[in-house]
């Protein structure tokens, strides 16, 4: 893994230097110490990989085949908590995916806030064909992002999905050329980055609560949020901007 800054904007770039990008524990420890910690002048954080390597195309085998049921189910919560790191995280998180992104890597996926992907990168859950299943919270996940039919047919059957047909699903929000894709991943990054960051993290973290709580709950987040935008001050700073920005 890789950290480069661009202004306001940390890349994050997989590269396993030979073959294809898989999850290790490693790297998700490496993921999980770096989301724990983001220093406080980034922004937003883009998700990527160096050409040929695929995004991240699942989990080791090789680590899960010398597993104990007991390593499974302790390799599950430490995920869940890596992984819902970078769901609620309060910059804008973008996901550049330049060739496949399966099991942990379209979870990773799913867990930013936009993904960008090219023609010929597929998408999904392929773990029922080892004889697994998604374990570190991506039932859940995809379940809340696309409704139970869907998440059904892609985890019951393990068939990759191409870019083009995920977009259709609500699961890509924009499909490019491979020699765009990193400059419309920034490009999203620099864009949010942008907004107002009390505004921009209450925002998400309400959406998060409305689907994934009950109503009464979310909607109590709802209101204290808006309360908390008040007390920003970086929403008067913009509305004064707004009212002056023609004179």
């Amino acid at each position: 893994m890789v950290i480069e800054r661009e202004g306001a904007v940390m890349r994050v770039v997989f590269d396993a230097g030979a073959g294809l990008n898989v999850m290790t524990q490693g790297l998700l420890g490496e993921l999980g110490s770096l989301f724990a910690g983001l220093p406080a002048d980034v922004g937003a954080i883009v998700l990527s990989a160096a050409p040929g390597r695929g995004f991240i195309v699942g989990g080791d085998l090789r680590e899960l085949a010398s597993m104990t049921a007991d390593d499974a189910e302790r390799l599950a919560r430490v995920g869940a908590g890596v992984f819902d790191a970078v769901l609620t995280c309060p910059r804008p998180v973008v996901a550049a995916i330049g060739g496949d992104a399966l099991g942990a890597g379209f979870l990773l996926a799913l867990a930013a806030d936009v993904r960008v992907a090219v023609p010929g990168a597929r998408l999904g859950y392929p773990e029922i064909r080892v004889g697994l299943m998604p374990g570190t919270g991506g039932t859940d996940l995809l379940v809340r992002l696309t409704g139970l039919a869907t998440a059904r047919r892609l985890c019951l059957t393990g068939e990759p999905v191409p870019a083009t047909r995920c977009q259709e699903l609500g699961l890509v929000d924009e499909v490019c050329a491979s020699a765009e894709l990193e400059r419309r991943a920034m490009g999203w990054a620099t864009t949010l980055e942008a907004l107002d960051a009390t505004a921009f993290a209450e925002t998400k973290a309400a959406l998060w609560a409305a689907a994934s709580e009950g109503l009464e709950r979310s909607r109590e987040r709802e209101v204290e949020a808006f309360r908390r935008c008040f007390e920003s001050p970086g929403h008067r700073e913009r509305i004064r901007r707004f009212f002056t920005r023609d004179e």
